[in-house]
């Protein structure tokens, strides 16, 4: 919590640290809500995360331990981090748009630059996050 209280902002930013300070400050709001609304956490049925979010879930609902947690999400960290060190990859959001449409711009960004771009996650209806080469990604958002 040092860091994310204190800093530096340069080394949080660093995926290595933001992904284990994200899930613990996941934990701790969850925490919190159980202190702050017990009848509301008795009534809980459920409980779900999307991405980096599923391992938060995951220990919040027991399924996993908070030390087993955290190791998972550690090692998750350090691969992207050493991922992101060895390449300059870019993501943008996409809202408003049909899943066919999108596709065929990120081939043809694909085709046109060289450099692969993908439908990387699927957030909502008409609402998706594209993924590759940072270059790319910025030339689907221009074309949109």
């Amino acid at each position: 919590m040092k860091l994310c209280n204190d800093g530096p902002d340069s080394q949080l930013q660093q995926t290595a640290y933001s992904q284990p300070a994200v899930m613990i400050t996941a934990l701790a709001a969850a925490e919190k809500w159980k202190i702050l609304a017990p009848k509301e956490h008795a009534k809980l049925k459920a409980v779900a995360g999307f991405s980096l979010g599923e391992f938060s879930a995951l220990v919040f609902s027991g399924a996993l331990s908070f030390e087993d947690g955290v190791k998972l999400v550690h090692a998750r960290a350090q691969a992207m981090q050493m991922c992101a060190e060895n390449h300059e990859g870019g993501m943008a959001s996409v809202a408003g748009m049909d899943d066919s449409t999108l596709s065929e711009l990120c081939m043809e960004a694909s085709v046109a630059t060289g450099k692969l771009v993908k439908i990387a996650n699927y957030l909502f209806p008409k609402g998706r996050t594209v993924s590759g080469d940072v270059e790319v990604t910025g030339w689907v958002l221009l074309t949109v």
